[in-house]
C-alpha cells in the first residue's frame, strides 16, 4: 500500500504566475502620481506674448545714471559769481572826480559853458562844465554878444584839453560841474571877463578867484569892451576857425546887424529921401546922386 497523498495547495507562483511585473507597475504608477502632484504644486510660468523678460527689464535702469551728471553741471556755476560783475561797472560811477582833473572838450554849449571827456572815461561819458563865477550871455541869435562869446570860446579851448580845478564853493551834482577852466598856466575864467564877454556871477561868493575875477570887470568896464560897449559890428566879431553845430545859425544874425548899424554915419538922409519920393515926383535926384557916389 502507498504512502497517503496530501492535499493539493497552490503556490502563490503559480496563483499569481506575473506578481512581479504587477509591483513593478505599482510602482511606476506610485513615481508618476508623485512627480504630477510635485508639478501641480509649483505653478508654471506664464509667459506673455511681447512681454519683456525680468532678465531684460534689469538691463533697463542702467541708462538712468546718465543724466545724472546734468544737475552736477548746473552746480558748477555758482550764482555768486555772476553778482560781482555788476558791481565792477558800477563802481566807476560812484567814483568821486577829482578836485584837479583833465579833459578833452569835445562841443560849446556857450560862452560860459563847455562839453568835456574826462581822461580815462569812454567818449560816451561826458560833463557839462560851467566857467565858475562867470555869467555869460545865452547862445541865441537875439543876443548878439552871446554869440560872440560862443565863437571866441569855442577858438580858445575848442577841441583842446583843458584842466579843471574846483573850488570849495562850487556846486556840482551829477555830469554838472563848476570848475575853473585852465589852457596851459592861462585862466580862462578871468580872461573872458578880461574880455567883457562875460560878467562876474553874482548868485554865488567866497570862491578863490572872487577878487581877481571883479578887478577885470571892472577894467573891461572902464574900457567898455564887449558887454559895456556898443552892439558888436563885423570889425569886432571873430571869425570862428571851427564853427560848431550851435554857432553856425546864430553867426549870420550877427553879420546882418552889422549893415544896420554902420549905414548910421551916411545914408539916413538919402534913407528918408527914397521913402518920400515914393508919392511924389521928385526919385530923380536922389537916383542921379547915387551913381555920383559910386563913382
Amino acid at each position: 500500500m502507498g504512502s497517503p497523498q496530501l492535499p493539493y495547495r497552490s503556490s502563490p507562483r503559480r496563483l499569481f504566475p506575473n506578481w512581479r511585473g504587477g509591483v513593478t507597475g505599482l510602482l511606476v504608477l506610485l513615481v508618476s502620481l508623485m512627480v504630477t502632484t510635485a508639478c501641480a504644486a509649483r505653478p508654471t510660468p506664464t509667459v506673455q506674448v511681447g512681454a519683456v523678460p525680468r532678465s531684460q527689464t534689469a538691463v533697463l535702469p542702467t541708462p538712468v545714471p546718465t543724466p545724472s551728471p546734468s544737475p552736477v553741471q548746473t552746480r558748477v556755476l555758482p550764482p555768486a559769481s555772476v553778482t560781482p560783475i555788476p558791481s565792477a561797472i558800477v563802481t566807476p560811477t560812484i567814483t568821486p572826480i577829482p578836485d584837479e582833473a583833465t579833459g578833452l572838450v569835445v562841443d560849446i554849449i556857450s560862452g560860459d559853458t563847455i562839453l568835456v571827456v574826462l581822461a580815462g572815461d569812454p567818449l560816451d561819458r561826458t560833463y557839462q562844465v560851467h566857467y565858475l563865477g562867470l555869467d555869460a550871455p545865452p547862445n541865441e541869435p537875439t543876443s548878439p554878444w552871446g554869440v560872440v562869446a560862443t565863437e571866441t570860446n569855442q577858438k580858445l579851448v575848442g577841441m583842446k584839453v583843458v584842466r579843471l580845478v574846483s573850488d570849495p564853493q562850487a556846486s556840482e551834482r551829477g555830469n554838472n560841474l563848476e570848475r575853473y577852466v585852465y589852457t596851459g598856466n592861462q585862466l580862462l575864467n578871468l580872461e573872458l571877463v578880461e574880455m567883457g564877454l562875460a560878467q562876474v556871477d553874482q548868485s554865488i561868493s567866497g570862491i578863490r578867484f572872487q577878487s581877481e575875477l571883479e578887478a577885470a570887470e571892472r577894467r573891461a568896464r572902464d574900457s567898455q569892451r564887449g558887454l559895456w560897449g556898443p552892439p558888436p559890428t563885423a570889425t569886432s566879431t571873430p571869425a570862428p576857425r571851427q564853427p560848431a553845430g550851435t554857432a553856425t545859425q546864430p553867426s549870420p544874425t550877427v553879420s546882418a546887424t552889422v549893415p544896420a548899424a554902420t549905414p548910421t554915419v551916411q545914408p539916413p538922409a538919402r534913407a528918408t529921401a527914397t521913402a518920400s519920393p515914393s508919392p511924389t515926383a521928385s526919385p530923380e535926384p536922389p537916383v542921379t546922386a547915387t551913381p555920383q557916389e559910386g563913382g
